[in-house]
């Protein structure tokens, strides 16, 4: 039996405070190789430093702009003004991939600036070149039918260029549901001590929400069904199995995504029929 049991799968949002949190890790869910942090600076010339180690990491810029300096194996790679995003609605996210065993540094060139940094550990610690993701390069889907359609935006998908880390965005309208029809991995129940996913969600108003369900084995190897209201700034882990999630009639939803997979195109056969990320 998991001695993590009593660990929560919901989290309420978290009041923004300037500096860098890690909001799920290892530590406080279930979670073994993904980690999520979140970076707020809140002044021009405001920065933060940090080292992948043995990760792979990525930038994404939800709102403001900033520079990014970035030392690694082959030198040093400097990149200037990145993102432009009022909110995250308006449209696709700038985002910035850096390999292992680098040194990077984050300076605020806006009035603040407002980033999500998921991190995932890798058997091989070889570093590479940072990868810059503009949001041209974001890959874009309309996916389902009926009260299921939705828009996805793909930052890191199954062909790379990131090594274990997946993420993206997906945008539900009023009313509307994704992850659906039921995401089914009956075949392939040995992936659930190996699946790892975070969302993070963002209404359209602010006081909107949403309801989302989460049924499935989790890292751990334990079966949990859960289901719970969610709101602007509230994030959850994520199972390998069943999580459908539903707009309010009055609220459009985003929620970032991030998962880690043995394999790197994990979705069901609904999904292989319909687009890779439905």
């Amino acid at each position: 039996m998991s001695s993590g049991k009593d660990k929560p799968i919901f989290f309420k949002k978290k009041e923004p405070k300037a500096g860098y949190e890690t909001i799920v890790s290892k530590n406080n869910t279930y979670l073994k190789d993904l980690e999520v942090g979140r970076l707020r600076l809140d002044k021009i010339g405001s920065s933060y430093k940090g080292r992948t180690s043995s990760s792979e990491l990525l930038i994404e810029i939800l709102i403001g702009k900033c520079d990014v300096k970035i030392k690694y194996d082959e030198g040093i790679k400097e990149f200037k003004e990145l993102g432009d995003r009022k909110n995250v609605f308006e449209k696709e996210p700038t985002s910035l991939l850096i390999g292992p065993n680098s040194e990077y540094e984050i300076t605020c060139t806006s009035t603040s600036v407002d980033i999500l940094m998921p991190t995932v550990k890798l058997s091989d610690s070889k570093t590479y070149a940072p990868v810059l993701i503009k949001p041209e390069n974001v890959e874009i889907y309309e996916i389902g039918e009926g009260n299921f359609k939705r828009k996805v935006r793909v930052i890191l998908g199954g062909n790379g260029p990131s090594k274990r880390l997946r993420g993206g965005e997906t945008i539900n309208l009023p009313g509307q549901w994704s992850s659906w029809p039921r995401h089914s991995f009956d075949n392939q129940p040995e992936l659930a001590d190996q699946f790892e996913e975070f969302f993070i969600y963002f209404t359209q108003p602010k006081q909107g929400w949403g309801l989302q369900r989460c049924d499935g084995v989790f890292v751990d190897g334990e079966y949990r069904e859960q289901s719970k209201l969610v709101r602007n700034g509230d994030y959850a882990i994520l199972p390998l199995g069943d999580h459908p999630i539903v707009a309010a009639p009055d609220t459009t939803l985003l929620y970032t995504w991030f998962y880690v997979s043995p394999v790197p195109k994990i979705y069901p056969k609904w999904a292989e029929d319909h687009g890779e990320y439905a």
